[in-house]
């Protein structure tokens, strides 16, 4: 979907798409339909509005209000932001030099931060599409950007050997993760928000968590297996991180105390969710 800019990001990024409204009156969900985006009723499912843009807009991202939603466009070096209410163009995030592949608002949806192809990520108002901070530092595109969970600071990550922690206020690099000679496919912060811990995922097959603190941080745990890393990610509650591997096989562990693995062996829950998976115990 959404051509070469659709295959890149499937192949190298966590892709940001988060097409759900958060709202439990009247919840929405934003498809992708030949026509644009098609914003449907999530209870009923009943079609609400089309937002046009030509054929090639996806991955929509809702803000956490559930009250906008940001997609990439036929111009690839935009992202449009409509009312998800209203169906009204809003404004226009337009500030990248190539193309723009990731859009994420911040927790309290005062911020948007988008990833680009020109090696940065910039930062944005959400309220009115204002160019606040460009962050700039990577050697390669920018394929992933989040933020905290206090929306206090922002990771990024892409093509080269690195992550990058930014001060959302300022766009001040603050510290630079650098894992191995291998580039970090994915970057995220702990969901908790009084835990200061980032996960990040690479193609040497590594998860890792780090202590973000200072100006290169510190690598606090690793864990690894002689098998291709397809995704890592932290649990919502923040306790536990879900691997999964080419081999077949996801893994469960958890992270309370916050600095050591441990491997969680009951996953009979995960193997009735999860079926095409098998589930191993060392």
């Amino acid at each position: 979907r959404n051509g070469l800019r659709g295959i890149l990001l499937q192949s190298v990024a966590g892709l940001s798409s988060n097409p759900f409204s958060p709202s439990a009156n009247e919840p929405k969900v934003v498809v992708n339909s030949d026509k644009g985006l098609l914003v449907r009723g999530g209870v009923d499912g009943r079609d609400s509005f089309l937002l046009k843009e030509g054929q090639n807009v996806a991955w929509p991202v809702i803000d956490p209000t559930g009250d906008l939603v940001a997609a990439m466009t036929d111009a690839l070096d935009v992202i449009n932001v409509w009312d998800l209410n209203t169906g009204e163009l809003n404004y226009t995030l337009s500030g990248h030099k190539n193309f723009a592949y990731w859009a994420e608002f911040s927790r309290d949806s005062k911020r948007i931060v988008t990833g680009s192809s020109d090696k940065t990520a910039i930062i944005w108002d959400a309220s009115d599409g204002a160019k606040l901070s460009t962050l700039s530092g990577h050697k390669s595109f920018v394929s992933v950007a989040r933020f905290s969970p206090d929306s206090e600071r922002i990771a990024t990550s892409g093509l080269d050997i690195k992550a990058l922690i930014w001060k959302t206020s300022t766009g001040e690099l603050l510290s630079t993760l650098i894992a191995a000679d291998k580039r970090i496919t994915n970057v995220e912060f702990n969901p908790d928000p009084g835990v200061s811990r980032v996960l990040t995922t690479g193609t040497d097959n590594v998860v890792r968590v780090w202590d973000p603190t200072g100006p290169f941080g510190r690598e606090v745990l690793k864990v690894t297996r002689d098998s291709r890393l397809i995704y890592a990610k932290w649990s919502p509650d923040a306790r536990t991180i879900l691997s999964c591997w080419k081999d077949g096989v996801v893994r469960l562990y958890k992270t309370i105390p916050i600095d050591t693995f441990a491997e969680i062996t009951d996953a009979d829950e995960m193997v009735d969710r999860v079926e095409q998976w098998r589930v191993i115990q060392n």
